[in-house]
């Protein structure tokens, strides 16, 4: 069995928007690549969850999204690299997320 672990980031700063594009470049599904202005006009001035699901401490992929009001929450993106899937990984973040 795998050891994984889901880590939650309200705070999204440059590194963050860097590495969420990184891992959106691995995805061979998105046929459009994403960019930090995108991000940026997406994300700021509004409350965010970046969620990183890691397999054996490796990040295995990840789920973003953001408040569009105080009762409102978009799933924006979201994707698992291809080397994790099959391990149920979008199904814990799903679950992690909702909570």
């Amino acid at each position: 069995m795998y050891s994984i672990t889901i880590e939650q980031h309200t705070q999204i700063d440059a590194d963050a928007i860097n590495l969420v594009i990184e891992l959106c470049s691995q995805i061979p599904e998105f046929e459009r690549q994403y960019n930090t202005e995108t991000l940026k006009q997406r994300l700021t001035e509004r409350r965010c969850l970046l969620q990183l699901i890691r397999v054996e401490g490796e990040i295995a992929g990840f789920k973003l999204g953001y408040a569009i009001d105080e009762q409102k929450f978009y799933s924006w993106l979201g994707a698992i690299l291809p080397d994790y899937r099959q391990l149920g990984l979008a199904q814990q973040l799903l679950a992690d997320q909702e909570q």
